[in-house]
């Protein structure tokens, strides 16, 4: 059996956990602390998407970006990762051809409304918008729900 990204958190939480796992800025996460955001995005997210569905990451790095990769690879889920340059008609295109369902991004970043762009995305396939605000746990993150194709 081969060992999963999840596995490797695991140990290193069992093994390291009261050392630094991730670092961004100033801020720093251990392995224990990393692994309780990953459980806590796993039971959000899990909600919204079962394995092979794909999932969209509009993110800027983050420890949010991190948590949501771990927890949808940990749920069998196809991450998207999609640059925080690309407009939101950019996105539209990527998110049609991926088959979207799910989009994390995060309410504002460098001055843009990134909710308000992800919401206008009439047609697409995006069932949900989930989003993070900086330094939100998962908890406290925001689920939109749309039928497909709803979304405007």
């Amino acid at each position: 059996m081969q060992a999963t990204l999840d596995d490797y958190l695991r140990y290193n939480v069992a093994h390291f956990g009261g050392r630094i796992a991730a670092t961004i800025d100033d801020d720093a996460l251990t392995y224990r602390q990393l692994a309780g955001m990953v459980d806590a995005a796993r039971q959000l997210i899990g909600a919204q998407i079962a394995p092979g569905d794909r999932v969209a990451l509009w993110l800027p790095n983050s420890f949010a970006w991190i948590a949501s990769f771990l927890a949808i690879t940990a749920l069998g889920g196809v991450l998207v990762p999609v640059n925080t340059r690309l407009t939101g008609p950019e996105l539209a295109v990527i998110l049609e051809d991926a088959g979207v369902r799910v989009l994390i991004t995060t309410p504002a970043y460098r001055g843009r409304n990134y909710l308000a762009e992800a919401r206008d995305l009439c047609g697409s396939r995006v069932e949900t918008i989930i989003a993070a605000p900086k330094g939100a746990m998962p908890p406290d993150w925001q689920v939109s729900q749309a039928a497909a194709g709803t979304l405007c």
